[in-house]
């Protein structure tokens, strides 16, 4: 999903808010702090391929259904 708006609205807040409540597993990853991990969505052909990247950076597991990540 991707969300678009205006600044200082409240996008952020009422997502993290959304997947607080219903998902047990977060990952959040914040391209201004983590720009290292950018390449590793270009570099990568398939989403399952991005996942096992992720899984060896992230110590939080993922679990189909139970883990959302937040880019």
């Amino acid at each position: 999903m991707l969300v678009d708006g205006t600044r200082q609205i409240g996008k952020t807040f009422s997502i993290e808010k959304f997947i607080n409540q219903n998902f047990e597993n977060v990952i959040e990853i914040n391209f201004a702090i983590r720009s290292d991990l950018i390449d590793l969505l270009y570099s990568n052909k398939s989403s399952d391929e991005i996942l096992i990247k992720l899984s060896s950076v992230f110590i939080e597991k993922l679990i189909s259904n139970k883990t959302v990540i937040f880019f």
